[in-house]
């Protein structure tokens, strides 16, 4: 039989049917005879047979036993992974917490101002915002990393990457003729400074502008990504005439946002 074949069991049953048959007929020779005269490649055979049924015995108590042993290892291998991937989460809750970012459950709220610069959304880098929507990139970044980074190598302004926004609306005010004070939701990985955050994620989620003699204030989401792609036609389509917002008017409006906001998404989550 060639290596790694398969024995065919028909041919074992065979061999042991005439092995038995071979014994029957020596036994009844011998009560026939008396002793008789047994080949020595016989009585060998009888031997290395005996010995390997004896092996077998022990390999197949030692086969029970280490099957055994291997099914209460693999039970606790299972509980080592469970205690490995508890630690893990501890250890980076204990890092993140140390580096002041967070995964949030629900948006953070935070606040930008942009400039409108010939007809274009301009954060204060100069960055153009095509849409309300945004995503932190960087450029020291590697493809498994998670933005905005805590190591502050990536960048010599501010913080580092991430998309920048103010704790507080007081903190934004405009500085140019055409502006956009917008109320973002910060997601993904968040990290916290003293007056505001660095985020993975910002979505605009209302807006207080101003541009060519007229206002928008908005929390109307097609409203507010027209306005990103076309600022000068969208104020000067749907904004009423009127001066610039400031100061303490300014801060009342976005707190009216805020609370149109919260009156919307609490209706829609009870619905």
């Amino acid at each position: 039989m060639r290596e790694n074949q398969v024995a065919d069991p028909l041919d074992c049953v065979a061999v042991r049917t005439y092995v038995r048959g071979v014994g029957d007929i020596l036994q009844t020779l011998q009560r026939r005879y008396g002793e008789l005269e047994i080949d020595l490649a016989w009585s060998r055979l009888l031997m290395r047979q005996n010995r390997t049924r004896a092996r077998l015995e022990v390999i197949d108590e030692q086969l029970a036993e280490l099957t055994q042993e291997r099914r209460q290892l693999a039970g606790e291998n299972r509980r080592l992974q469970s205690a490995k991937a508890a630690l893990i989460d501890d250890m980076v809750e204990r890092v993140r917490t140390r580096h002041n970012e967070g995964w949030s459950p629900t948006p953070v709220v935070g606040y930008r101002v942009w400039g409108i610069v010939d007809d274009l959304v301009l954060g204060a880098t100069g960055h153009r915002w095509a849409t309300p929507v945004m995503a932190a990139e960087c450029a020291g970044a590697r493809p498994d990393d998670d933005l905005p980074h805590t190591d502050h190598l990536c960048s010599t302004v501010g913080h580092g990457c991430g998309i920048y926004a103010a704790a507080r609306p007081s903190l934004v005010a405009p500085q140019a003729t055409n502006w956009i004070l917008g109320i973002v939701l910060l997601s993904g990985k968040v990290v916290e400074h003293e007056h505001g955050f660095r985020a993975a994620h910002a979505r605009v989620a209302g807006v207080v502008a101003h541009g060519g003699g007229r206002r928008l204030v908005t929390d109307d989401a097609d409203m507010i990504e027209r306005l990103f792609i076309e600022p000068g036609e969208t104020l000067d389509e749907v904004g009423e005439v009127g001066h610039a917002l400031e100061g303490t008017e300014l801060i009342e409006a976005v707190e009216g946002l805020e609370r149109s906001m919260d009156r919307w998404t609490s209706a829609n989550n009870n619905g």
